[in-house]
């Protein structure tokens, strides 16, 4: 793989990762909303606002959900970075197959070249 061919995928790679960001953000605020608009009509519906010890727990679910979301965005940043290593490993590899690979390249040509002149005399 050429190194343009790498840079193309890295940057559609980077375009992946910040367009699932996007994604995520979006439906965590969809069901921020929709939590919210939930709490409002379950006050609505009682006619009165909520009392403490329901302000107290929502506010613990919050912080639990808060808690919930970090946790997942670090396990995922870890999981890329992880990704990342494998990735610049594998291509170490390979490039440093190259030399070989040409090395056995050219002495089957070399070979053959020698075989096909034997056979030509």
């Amino acid at each position: 793989m050429t190194k343009i061919q790498r840079m193309k995928n890295d940057v559609a790679t980077f375009d992946r990762r910040e367009q699932t960001d996007k994604t995520l953000i979006d439906q965590r605020d969809r069901n921020d909303k929709l939590t919210t608009a939930r709490r409002s009509k379950v006050d609505h519906d009682a006619h009165k606002p909520a009392n403490k010890s329901t302000r107290n727990s929502r506010i613990k679910n919050d912080e639990l959900t808060t808690e919930r979301r970090s946790k997942v965005d670090l396990q995922m940043e870890g999981n890329r970075i992880k990704n990342d290593e494998l990735t610049a490993d594998r291509r170490y590899i390979k490039d440093r197959n190259i030399p070989r690979a040409m090395t056995l390249g050219l002495l089957v040509l070399a070979i053959l070249g020698i075989g096909t002149f034997l056979i030509l005399i």
